[in-house]
């Protein structure tokens, strides 16, 4: 028994109505398997399909350039929020600074262990407390820790500033403006 394949993708459905187009120029307008009126919707939707399909593309192309630079800034923001903390624990094992520091970064005196740095959410906690407790230290008449050096810290700062700019949800725009969550296909 036959039966009926529908298109399964994008460039499937562009093929689809394409052959479509063909066939209805080619057959006369009382053969056509469909009437006029859908003939005419087949024209306006193949270049609203197109349309679509080319914005979705380009905004797919930038999210994943943009996921790609945000993956590597939290690669960098979590080594030196690793190294800061684990420099400060050792400063204060060396007792270069007192135990009670750890208090202007938030942490628990007693606390040895470095904090989970395993999410983004914690990744940027921390290193917010890290920009901020340092400052506090500083200004508390502390020693700024030479390791990761000041150009380093600018750097967390910069990387805070730009993941702060970041939109945490899936919705995507496209190079239009338009909404690529609003694309699903021939309507």
């Amino acid at each position: 028994m036959p039966f009926r394949q529908l298109p399964r993708t994008d460039a499937e459905r562009s093929q689809a109505l394409q052959v479509a187009k063909a066939k209805a120029t080619a057959v006369g307008a009382g053969l056509l398997a469909f009437s006029a009126a859908n003939k005419a919707l087949l024209d306006a939707m193949e270049l609203q399909f197109l349309t679509e399909v080319t914005q979705r593309g380009t905004a797919l192309a930038t999210q994943t350039e943009a996921t790609r630079l945000l993956v590597a800034q939290a690669a960098r923001l979590r080594m030196w929020l690793s190294h800061f903390l684990q420099n400060l624990n050792f400063a204060i094992d060396r007792g270069l600074i007192p135990v009670s520091a750890r208090a202007f970064y938030l942490i628990d005196v007693s606390q040895e262990s470095l904090p989970n740095i395993s999410t983004e959410a914690d990744l940027v906690l921390w290193a917010g407390r890290a920009v901020s407790g340092e400052a506090a230290r500083v200004a508390a008449g502390g020693v700024a820790l030479p390791f990761p050096p000041m150009t380093s810290r600018r750097l967390v700062r910069m990387l805070l500033d730009a993941r702060a700019g970041a939109t945490p949800t899936p919705r995507r725009i496209g190079a239009a403006g338009c909404s690529c969550d609003d694309v699903h296909g021939p309507r």
